[in-house]
């Protein structure tokens, strides 16, 4: 059996909370985001000796916290959800300015994500309401509102797109896991939704199966939002995903506290480690392991997490 390793990434830690971090599609650029406007975005490689990180641009724009970051599907734009209400779209290789400002927002953007395939775009909020942006030309600078999410009833922490784009899912404090689609008019409509007793704060499609990572409990579910399977935890869960180690199986890495618990995909607790002292705020799938975001401004690679 391999043995875990545990990689710090950074030269110098961040001087705030970095609430998120999120590799692109190829693997080969890390972003992070974090407390008072925290946007960067690393080139990352994978040697023999672990990753390696270089060429840090910073997108300075916001000033309040930049809670989510998602690439575009062919990784050259970046999204920011910011506490200041507002949702910003950048060229990844242009750090000067945002190219397109959205404020359609009543209160902070939590969630973010993009179509797998298209440039749709989807952000959620505080203001209990997730809003769907079509993009108004090639060059991203310009998105229109055509589409509204509004089953949930209060702060919506996160939105995920299934596989294939066809549904999506959203979580949040009113204790729910709710499922959309739009119909052929584009009208955005809830499907369903599963009780969850608690936060979600994270959702990840797979197949047939949707995972929900709430406060205490990891949930896999259906596409009819009917229960599969639960696993509790006795530390808060704030965040969670799914990897593919290098045997190409799959598994859910969820966190709380300082610490990272491994599932598989029958619900089993197959392993549990800490990753410093400092509570972890994100963790996401990277070169067969995960990489993982905390309260210290630090960003660490897991490798051989099982």
């Amino acid at each position: 059996m391999s043995v875990m390793t545990i990689q710090p990434l950074l030269t110098e830690d961040y001087p705030v909370f970095l609430w998120f971090c999120q590799p692109n599609n190829t693997e080969d650029k890390i972003a992070v985001c974090g407390q008072e406007g925290v946007l960067s975005i690393f080139s990352a490689a994978k040697v023999s000796a672990g990753i390696v990180l270089s060429d840090r641009k910073d997108y300075n724009y916001h000033k309040q916290s930049v809670r989510r970051c998602a690439f575009s599907p062919d990784g050259k734009h970046i999204a920011a959800s910011c506490f200041d209400r507002e949702l910003t779209i950048w060229a990844v290789d242009d750090p000067e300015k945002p190219i397109c400002k959205l404020n359609a927002h009543e209160a902070d953007v939590k969630g973010i994500a993009w179509h797998p395939i298209e440039d749709t775009l989807i952000s959620t909020s505080r203001d209990k309401k997730g809003l769907v942006y079509t993009p108004q030309n090639d060059e991203l600078t310009a998105f229109k509102v055509t589409g509204v999410l509004q089953g949930n009833t209060q702060d919506v922490k996160v939105v995920e797109f299934s596989e294939d784009g066809s549904v999506v899912c959203t979580g949040g404090y009113d204790n729910s896991l709710r499922m959309y689609a739009a119909d052929h008019d584009n009208v955005w409509e809830e499907l369903n939704s599963f009780s969850t007793d608690e936060t979600v704060w994270d959702i990840v499609f797979n197949g047939d199966d949707i995972y929900a990572f709430a406060t205490t409990f990891v949930y896999c579910v259906d596409y009819d939002l009917d229960l599969v399977w639960e696993t509790a935890f006795e530390e808060r869960v704030v965040a969670g995903c799914m990897y593919t180690n290098a045997a190409n199986e799959k598994y859910l890495c969820c966190c709380h506290g300082s610490s990272i618990s491994v599932i598989n995909l029958k619900g089993e607790v197959v392993s549990v480690a800490d990753v410093g002292s400092a509570q972890i705020n994100c963790v996401r799938p990277y070169h067969n392991g995960v990489i993982i975001s905390n309260d210290l401004g630090q960003l660490f690679y897991i490798e051989n997490c099982e």
